[in-house]
């Protein structure tokens, strides 16, 4: 049970019991960055 591509990196989200997934390097890091970076005070 996959993204459908044999591709790597990839990233599996799932959100309101939904499953995307995405594959762009640059993509990622900024998903990433954007739900789990510290915010300074």
């Amino acid at each position: 049970e996959g993204g459908g591509k044999l591709k790597v990196p990839c990233l599996r989200i799932e959100e309101d019991g939904k499953v995307s997934w995405m594959y762009e390097s640059s993509d990622i890091i900024n998903y990433l960055e954007d739900r789990f970076a510290v915010k300074a005070t």
